[in-house]
Parts: structure tokens; sequence; C-alpha cells
């Protein structure tokens, strides 16, 4: 596997300091996956062969976040300046990236990077929104499973080669569809990932694929080959840590993180408008203003369930009543 950033020289200081992180270049590589077995079984079958479709595993694909990893005019790294704007009342989850990031500057890794971060809260308090805020700043790409009552394994390890069905584990399928190597993954209340071991061993994978040396080297039975799953950025969450297992728990910077108060509605109430403007891929001034009342609504039923997914789907029910039938593109 490739991994360029390692070739860079290292060079000493009068003093014989190390100041190689000041030649890493700004945007570093990795190829995941050095060659996908051959499918035999697609020839001639008019279907692209599963070397075809996960092609992207065996190129050099970018460890994303660069370009927001440098200092903004406070001195703050500029994701996390970010991240306290849109979401201020997840500083104990924010304060923990902030550390690791710290490292990776120092260090000369400018790419987002963290050990496996689960945060502990109740539901809708917004873990899997705060997971899309880093994704979208960074470029890195996201993907969220919800393991709730999952007691089949193939959800994340795939299907292996030979079934119709074949599917690389779920980071590969997250890596391959970002095109990067650290996307940001959201296992959604991990606490009630059930096994019965008839389809595998959930916890056994899972731990593999947290844990950097096994992830490093971590054998896809889809591709037939191994792939380097060791840069994903993992945030898990859950409603009670303490029904998570003790070896789980020692892998995890756990985090108890609250849900937004009413003192939070404006910034959220900008920065989902925002992201429903990108999403759609329209200015942010293109989406429709809501008039004060319907704003009005919006704040007193949050301040009554407190939940970002609830505000974000009545925030988008709400524009898209606002769309005028009659109107085209708006750009």
């Amino acid at each position: 596997m490739t991994e360029n950033y390692y070739s860079v020289m290292r060079r000493y200081d009068e003093d014989g300091e190390p100041t190689f992180r000041y030649c890493i270049p700004s945007t570093a590589y990795i190829r995941p996956c050095a060659k996908i077995a051959g499918d035999a079984a697609s020839d001639g079958a008019g279907l692209n062969s599963i070397a075809d479709r996960y092609a992207a595993l065996t190129t050099e694909l970018p460890l994303a976040g660069a370009a927001i990893m440098g200092n903004d005019a406070s001195g703050e790294i500029a994701l996390i300046a970010r991240l306290r704007a849109a979401a201020p009342w997840l500083e104990p989850a924010i304060a923990s990236i902030e550390r690791h990031l710290l490292i990776q500057n120092w260090a000369g890794r400018p790419w987002i990077a963290w050990r496996p971060l689960c945060l502990v809260g109740p539901p809708g308090c917004g873990k899997s929104y705060f997971a899309r805020l880093i994704a979208e700043a960074t470029d890195a790409g996201s993907g969220v499973l919800d393991l709730a009552g999952t007691s089949d394994n193939r959800t994340l390890e795939g299907t292996a080669r030979g079934w119709t069905s074949a599917q690389p584990c779920w980071p590969a399928l997250m890596m391959s569809q970002a095109r990067t190597v650290n996307p940001v993954l959201v296992l959604e209340e991990v606490e009630k990932f059930a096994g019965d071991g008839q389809n595998g061993n959930p916890l056994a994978t899972l731990l593999t694929m947290i844990e950097a040396e096994t992830a490093k080297h971590y054998w896809d039975r889809c591709l037939l080959a191994e792939i380097d799953l060791s840069h994903i950025c993992w945030i898990l969450t859950c409603n009670d840590s303490a029904m998570l297992p003790a070896v789980l728990r020692a892998r995890l910077d756990i985090i108890t993180v609250e849900g937004p108060g009413i003192e939070h509605f404006d910034v959220l109430y900008t920065t989902i408008g925002s992201n429903l403007a990108k999403r759609w891929g329209v200015p942010a001034a293109a989406i429709p203003a809501l008039p004060p009342r319907a704003i009005r609504v919006l704040r007193a039923t949050f301040a009554q369930k407190r939940s970002v997914r609830s505000l974000r789907q009545n925030i988008e029910q709400l524009m898209a009543a606002a769309i005028p039938r009659d109107r085209g593109p708006t750009h």
C-alpha cells in the first residue's frame, strides 16, 4: 500500500529537532487496497465485476481535512471554530476532537483523525448532525448505520464473494462512495447491536474495524483482499454506555452530551437552512424565507422536544411548502 506522507524525508534543525512536519504536503494520499481479486463469475454476464465496481479502492485516495485544519484569525483550528459555532451544546465532544486535531497538526498530519468516539446522550440531541457537520466541512464524506436490533453481522462485514448480493464491508463501501480514506462513519445505538452467533459475531467484527492495528490489514471477504480501514473517523452513539461490553468501552473515548436548549434555536435554524441549500445545490439566499408565524411555531415545537432531527424535518417540510408551485429553477 502507498502511504506517500511517510515517504517525505525527515529534516532536522541545528539542535537535532525534527522538522519533517513542515515538509509534508497539505494533502496526503493512501491506496487502501493493493489489488482486488478478479471475479470470474461475471465474465460474459454483461455485469461489472467486483474489481471494476470498487476500483476506486485500489487508487490513491485523499486523507480529507487539510483545507480546514489550519488556524483561523483567532488562532483556533478552523474546523473546531465552525463546530463550536454550529453546535455549541456539543462542546464536550468538540473539545475531545480538538485535542486529537492539535496533535495531528503538530505532527505534520493535516487531516482529520481521532480515537473512536462514543457520544452518550438522548435521541435527537444532534449526534448524527455533529458527524455531518464535520463531513461537510472537510469533504470527508459520511455514513450513518443504525444498529438497533441488528443481529446479522453482514450489516458491518458485508457479504462474501459468491453471493449475488456480494458487497464489501460497510466502511469500505463508504470509502468507495466518498472517495476518501477517512470518512466520518456513525454507528447509531451501538449498545443495541445484538448478535446470537448464528450470523457471525458483530462485536468481534466491530472491534477489528476500530482497532488501528487490525483495521490496517482488514481482510474483506468480498474483495478477497486486505484493505486499510485504520483512517476511518468513527463516531458511535448510545443512550447508556453502561450497556456496552467492557472490551468495547476500553477502545472508545466516551463523552456524555446533552441535547440543545431553546437558546440554540437560532444557531440551528441558520445552520440547517444552509445545509439544506447545500444539499439541494442552490445558493443559501435562494431557499424560501419562512414567515415569522412559522418560525414561532418551529421555536415552540423545538422548546418541547429539543430534537435536532425533528427540527430539521420540520424546517424542510415548511420550506418545501413555501416554494411557489408555478416557479421554475432558481439558478
